[in-house]
């Protein structure tokens, strides 16, 4: 076969293949990119606790999380102060939607009782997190809430039943927040903190019964 008859046989087969390539170097590109985007970039964490704090929290948030660390870092652990600052902590974090880059950044999962996380995800994404728009490539023109300040308005201890347990010790924590612009969201809750090992977690999130 002639140099030049098999020049005219390979020429389609590597324009195929150099396409593909082009293909697969796009497809990895973006993809890599939403989850690098949709990943926390960590920034501290407390120590002998499984609590993180990451560049793209807000400035309460920031607030709240070094409070927390000064509380368990201290000799003697005030569980009470533990409980409130951990509800509001999750409260910052998982109604604060503008720094949200998909709906898949679910906040405040790290405050929740482990074996109750997964449930919780599939909640949020199919409510309050459904209709945050992807912001992958900084272009999101929709308006959504930021937290700016968070208060507590009951705390009290309660027996609470859950997962074929009761803990007698419960946290019950009712609380009501500010966002920087009122766009109709969610601005009270009862939350529900449960002991999980060393940590307290929340076991329960609803809205106040009227």
């Amino acid at each position: 076969m002639s140099k030049k008859i098999l020049r005219y046989v390979l020429m389609p087969l590597v324009i195929v293949i150099a396409i593909f390539l082009i293909y697969l170097t796009i497809y990895h590109f973006i993809i890599n990119k939403e989850s690098v985007l949709e990943k926390d970039t960590l920034v501290a964490e407390i120590e002998g606790y499984n609590y993180e704090l990451s560049l793209e929290q807000s400035e309460l948030f920031y607030e709240l999380f070094y409070e927390l660390n000064e509380v368990l870092s201290r000799e003697e652990v005030d569980y009470n102060e533990y409980a409130i600052l951990v509800a509001k902590l999750f409260i910052a974090d998982f109604y604060n939607l503008n720094n949200k880059v998909t709906k898949n950044n679910v906040g405040g999962v790290q405050f929740i009782y482990t074996d109750a996380r997964d449930n919780f995800i599939v909640k949020a994404k199919d409510t309050i997190y459904k209709y945050v728009e992807s912001n992958i490539y900084g272009d999101r023109t929709q308006e959504l809430p930021s937290v700016i300040n968070v208060e507590i308005l009951d705390h009290s201890i309660i027996s609470f039943k859950y997962f074929n347990q009761t803990d007698e010790k419960a946290h019950q924590i009712y609380l009501l927040w500010d966002y920087d612009k009122d766009l109709g969201y969610q601005n009270e809750a009862v939350l529900t903190l449960v002991n999980e090992n060393n940590q307290i977690s929340i076991i329960e999130v609803k809205e106040k019964e009227v």
